[in-house]
C-alpha cells in the first residue's frame, strides 16, 4: 500500500541518509549489534538482510535475469527477511520501506514509501512489500524502518531493486489479460522476424537476450534519459525507447546503413540476434554499426521485453513510405518505362514492432497493441525525432488521425498506388489505381510455436470491402488494357527464370501493342540498381482477349548484380496504337537454401564439448570460396566458426563446429553462412542443455 510519494533530500546517497528526528541509521554489518545512538537501547538491532532472491524472482517472472540483485515487477508483493541480534515481539512493531529512484539525468530524486507487514519468528523478520502499480520504471535505493513504537532503525544494507513493468498486475497499464501469451511476448528469448516478399518469404531467426546483464545496462541507461516523472507511463517510455534504438537525434544504439558499403562495421544480415549488438553498446555506449529494420526491430523488442512491456516484431510486406502523408503512393514512368523518382517508394517488406498497453490519452477502445517503430524513415510530426508510435493499432484500422504517427502507419498498410506515365511533353496521364498491392500478409511469430501469425485484419478491414475503402475514400481507374507479370513463385538463386508478361485487351477491338520488359537488381527498400536484362516485342491481342510475352534470365545475368535480399525488380510497359499506355511491377525474391544442422545423439551436456555436422547444397553454377560457418546460441553455447575449402559448383558444403554449452536450459542454435560468391545462408535448430 502506498503511503504518499514524496521529494528525498538531495544529500541523500546511496551510503548515507539524513537522520530525522527519533530515528536511528544502522549501515548493516555482519556481525554489528549496536546502533550509533546510545539513546536508544531498545532499538531494533539487525545483523543482516536476506534478499530471498531465488522466491522473489520466481514470484515475479524474472529469474531469466541473469544478476544476482532483485529485479522487480512494480505493483506486486515481495519479501525480505531481516535477521535480528534478539527475537522481538510482534506487538507495535513498525516497518515500512523507502525507495528511491535512481540515476535521474536532471539529479530530481523521486522517492515513495510504503507499508509493510512483518512477520516476526525468532530472531528472524520476514517483511512483506508491494510497490506501487504505478511506480516508475527503474533502479532504486532501498531503506528499511524498522521499531516499536518510536525507536525507529533504519536499515541500509547496500538494498537495492530494478523495478518494471508488470503485464501481469490489473492494475498496471500494461496489464495483458491472456497469461499463456506473456509467455512469448515478454519472457521469450527466441524469435522469427519474416523477411523476403509478399509471396515468398520465411522467418529469419532472432535470438532477443532481453535477460542478459547488457540488455538490462542499456535499458536502465536510456530510461535514465528520460524525464524521472516519465518513466511510469508505458507510453512515453516505450517511445522513448524508439528514438534511441536508432542513431539520430540522441546517439543511440545503432546505426542504419542502406548503402551496401558496411566498411567500418558489420553487415546487417551478419546479425542473427541482439546479444552481441548490445553487449557492444553496453561497454563502449558508442552506436554499433550497421542496421536495417528488421535489425531495429529485433533490438526493440529486446528491450521492450527487458522493461517488461509485452512486444513482438512486427512485418508488413510492400510497405508504402508515403513521404506526403496524403495515404496515397504516387510513381511516375517515361513512356519507356523509365521510373522517375517522386519521394514516395514501397519496400518489399519493413519491420517494426508493437507493445501492448493502456492508451488512457486517446478515446475507450484504443488501447492494447501499439505499433512503434525504431527505424529512421521521417521524423515525427508529434513532437518530432526520428521516432514512430506508440500508435494505437485500432486508430490505424478505422483511418482515424490520433497521436502517434497514426497517419504514417495507415500508409504503409493501406496506401493506394496512384501510376502515372509521364509523356515527351510532360503531361501525366493517370494509368491505374491499385488499391490493393499495399500491406500483405502482415506477419508476427506464433505463440508457442515457430510457425507464422498472419494479423493483416487487426490493421485493416478486407480489401475492397466498403468499410477499406471508407478508410482511405479512394477510387479505381478503368483501363482498357491490363497488364501482369508472373514468375515462378520459388526460384533458387543461382538458377534460370522466365518471366511472363500477360497483356489483356478491354477492348472490343484488336489492337498492337509494343511490350518492354526491364528488370533491375533492387534493395529491399525499392531502390533499384542495375538492369539485369531487358527486351522488347510487339504483339496483337484481339478484343476481349489476352497475349502473352516472354523473358528469359540466366544466373550468369543476375548474380553479379544482386544487392542485398536477392531482390529482382521487374517493370513492364505496354503502348497500345491508340496511344493508350499501362505499366506493372513485379518484385522477385531469389531464394537461398536452408543449412541442414545434425547433432551429436548424446545431445548437448554442459561444459562437455559438442560437435555440429552442417551442411547445404551450392545452388550456383560457379565455385564458392572463403566459405566459413558460424554457430550463435543466445548466451548458451560458445560461439564457434569453421572456414571451408572452396565448394565446387551444385556440391554439398559441409563443416563441423565445435561448442561448450555454458548453461543448462532450452536453446535456438543459429548457424549462418557466408561465402565471396554467396552469403547470408542460415539455419536453426532448437536444444536442450542437460546438466553434467
Amino acid at each position: 500500500m502506498e503511503l504518499g510519494k514524496q521529494e528525498l533530500v538531495a544529500g541523500l546517497n546511496s551510503s548515507q541518509v539524513e537522520l530525522v528526528a527519533g530515528v536511528t541509521e544502522v549501515v548493516v554489518d555482519e556481525g554489528t549489534e549496536e546502533t550509533d545512538s546510545p539513546t536508544l537501547p531498545e532499538a531494533v538491532k539487525v545483523t543482516s538482510v536476506e534478499r530471498n532472491i531465488s522466491v522473489n524472482k520466481r514470484v515475479h517472472h524474472t529469474d531469466a535475469y541473469d544478476m544476482e540483485g532483485l529485479v522487480l515487477r512494480r505493483g506486486q508483493l515481495f519479501s525480505l527477511t531481516l535477521h535480528l541480534a534478539k527475537p522481538i515481539s510482534a506487538a507495535n512493531l513498525v516497518t515500512t520501506a523507502m525507495f528511491t529512484l535512481l540515476g535521474s539525468r536532471n539529479r530530481s530524486l523521486r522517492s515513495f514509501e510504503v507499508a509493510t507487514v512483518s512477520k516476526p519468528s525468532g530472531t528472524e523478520l520476514t517483511v512483506e512489500l508491494t510497490t506501487p502499480s504505478d511506480a516508475e520504471i527503474g533502479r532504486y535505493k532501498v531503506l528499511l524502518k524498522v521499531g516499536v513504537g518510536e525507536n525507529v532503525t533504519v536499515v541500509s544494507d547496500g538494498l537495492t531493486a530494478v523495478l518494471l513493468f508488470n503485464p501481469w498486475n490489473s492494475e498496471d497499464k500494461c496489464y495483458y489479460s491472456e497469461t499463456r501469451e506473456l509467455s512469448e511476448y515478454v519472457l521469450n528469448t527466441r524469435g522469427k522476424i519474416w523477411v523476403g516478399s509478399a509471396d515468398s518469404n520465411y522467418g529469419r531467426p532472432w535470438q532477443f537476450a532481453q535477460f542478459t546483464p547488457q540488455a538490462l545496462d542499456v535499458a536502465m541507461w536510456m530510461l535514465e534519459r528520460l524525464p524521472a516523472q516519465d518513466r511510469a507511463d508505458p507510453i512515453k517510455v516505450s517511445r522513448h525507447i524508439a528514438a534511441m534504438v536508432n542513431v539520430q537525434d540522441d546517439s543511440g544504439v545503432l546505426v542504419g546503413n542502406w548503402s551496401g558499403d558496411y566498411s567500418g562495421g558489420e553487415s546487417p544480415l551478419s546479425w542473427t540476434g541482439s546479444a552481441e549488438i548490445l553487449a557492444q553498446f553496453a561497454q563502449r555506449k558508442k552506436p554499433v554499426r550497421y542496421a536495417q529494420c528488421w535489425v531495429f526491430s529485433g533490438v526493440q523488442t529486446s528491450l521492450l521485453r527487458c522493461v517488461g512491456l509485452p512486444a513482438r516484431s512486427i512485418t508488413n510486406f510492400n510497405s508504402a513510405h508515403d513521404t506526403e502523408f496524403n495515404r496515397a503512393i504516387d510513381r511516375y514512368y517515361t513512356e519507356e518505362g523509365e521510373s522517375i523518382d517522386s519521394g514516395d517508394s514501397i519496400w518489399n517488406f519493413h519491420v517494426w514492432n508493437e507493445a501492448w498497453m493502456s492508451r488512457p490519452d486517446l478515446p475507450p477502445g484504443f488501447g492494447g497493441w501499439q505499433v512503434l517503430d525504431a527505424t529512421p524513415q521521417e521524423e515525427s510530426p508529434q513532437g518530432g525525432g526520428f521516432r514512430l508510435g506508440p500508435c494505437s493499432l485500432r486508430a490505424v484500422k478505422l483511418g482515424q488521425r490520433m497521436n502517434y504517427d497514426v497517419e504514417f502507419v495507415i500508409s504503409e498498410v493501406n496506401a493506394d498506388i496512384r501510376t502515372y506515365i509521364v509523356k515527351e511533353n510532360g503531361e501525366k496521364v493517370l494509368s491505374r489505381v491499385n488499391t490493393s498491392h499495399v500491406g500483405k500478409n502482415i506477419s508476427t511469430k506464433a505463440v508457442g510455436s515457430s510457425a507464422v501469425n498472419i494479423v493483416t485484419n487487426e490493421y485493416k478491414f478486407r480489401e475492397g470491402s466498403a468499410s477499406e475503402r471508407a478508410a482511405l475514400l479512394a477510387s479505381e481507374v478503368q483501363s482498357e488494357v491490363e497488364v501482369e507479370i508472373s514468375v515462378d513463385k520459388e526460384v533458387l538463386v543461382g538458377h534460370n527464370f522466365t518471366v511472363v508478361v500477360k497483356v489483356t485487351n478491354k477492348t472490343r477491338k484488336s489492337h498492337d501493342y509494343r511490350v518492354r520488359i526491364r528488370g533491375r537488381a533492387m534493395l529491399y527498400t525499392g531502390i533499384t540498381g542495375q538492369v539485369v536484362k531487358s527486351s522488347s516485342a510487339n504483339i496483337t491481342v484481339r478484343g476481349s482477349q489476352s497475349g502473352e510475352v516472354s523473358l528469359t534470365v540466366n544466373a550468369a545475368d543476375y548474380l553479379k548484380l544482386l544487392e542485398g535480399g536477392n531482390f529482382i525488380h521487374f517493370v513492364a510497359m505496354v503502348n497500345a496504337d491508340n496511344d493508350v499506355s499501362a505499366v506493372e511491377t513485379h518484385n522477385l525474391r531469389l531464394k537461398t537454401p536452408d543449412i541442414s544442422i545434425s547433432l551429436p545423439p548424446e545431445g548437448l551436456k554442459l561444459y562437455q564439448p559438442a560437435s555440429l555436422e552442417v551442411s547445404f547444397r551450392n545452388p550456383l553454377s560457379k565455385t564458392l570460396y572463403n566459405g566459413r560457418f558460424e554457430l550463435r546460441g543466445e548466451t548458451y553455447v560458445q560461439p564457434a566458426t569453421v572456414t571451408l575449402p572452396p565448394v565446387p559448383p551444385r556440391s554439398l558444403a559441409t563443416g563441423v563446429l565445435t561448442t561448450i554449452p555454458v548453461k543448462k536450459g532450452s536453446v535456438e542454435l543459429v548457424v549462418r553462412f557466408s561465402s565471396n560468391q554467396l552469403s547470408d545462408i542460415l539455419g536453426d535448430v532448437e536444444v536442450d542443455i542437460a546438466g553434467p
